[in-house]
């Protein structure tokens, strides 16, 4: 009696690829292996997307330049305890940096823009689209108070700089304040990204 054909055949791929089990429904294949004990996990493709953006509203205190906190819990004058959120696109004097300006005085220039964005968020109701700051604490994105952009007004009062490599979004505010010699295009000044390159 002679052997099937077909039986050999099938041994033969068994042997290769081991159980295959297949589900109800053509094509939906479970790979072999060990699978005695485990649940199927599912998976799931990278979608290279951003996150979702958080809306924050209230008031906010300002950290620095460039960053304010809503839910401040350090009491007053003291920014600190609560959610931060960096104003994208724009970089500040760092709170401990210094500028120089006529007859080589120098001055707390960090502090200076801290003070120009404090005055921003007195007494108003701040609005923030935020998403993660990435490598920075905290969130980042655009704030409004009564309709005025916060990161394009800190541009625009010379007490913050667009950041290399942000959309032209805050050009021409920068370039009008450097006509004007606003804020710290008044002064003799390091770029805060540079500052930050030579203090660490």
């Amino acid at each position: 009696m002679g052997t099937n054909p077909i039986t050999i055949c099938r041994t033969h791929l068994n042997r290769l690829l081991g159980v295959v089990l297949v589900s109800g429904t053509l094509g939906t294949i479970v790979s072999p292996g060990p699978v005695s004990g485990t649940e199927p996990q599912q998976a799931y493709a990278p979608s290279g997307a951003e996150p979702a953006p958080t809306t924050l509203r209230g008031p906010a205190c300002a950290v620095d330049g460039d960053t304010l906190m809503f839910g401040a819990t350090g009491g007053p004058g003291r920014c600190r305890g609560g959610t931060e959120v960096h104003l994208r696109g724009i970089d500040a004097p760092e709170f401990a940096q210094k500028c120089s300006a006529e007859w080589y005085f120098t001055f707390a220039c960090g502090r200076s823009a801290k003070s120009q964005l404090a005055k921003r968020l007195r007494n108003q109701v701040v609005t923030c689209t935020a998403r993660p700051a990435g490598r920075k604490k905290g969130l980042a994105g655009e704030c409004f108070t009564d309709g005025e952009n916060l990161n394009a007004a800190m541009v625009s009062s010379g007490w913050a700089l667009r950041t290399p490599g942000a959309s032209g979004a805050y050009a021409v505010p920068e370039r009008k304040a450097r006509e004007a010699r606003r804020g710290l295009w008044g002064t003799q000044f390091v770029p805060p990204w540079m500052w930050r390159r030579k203090a660490s």
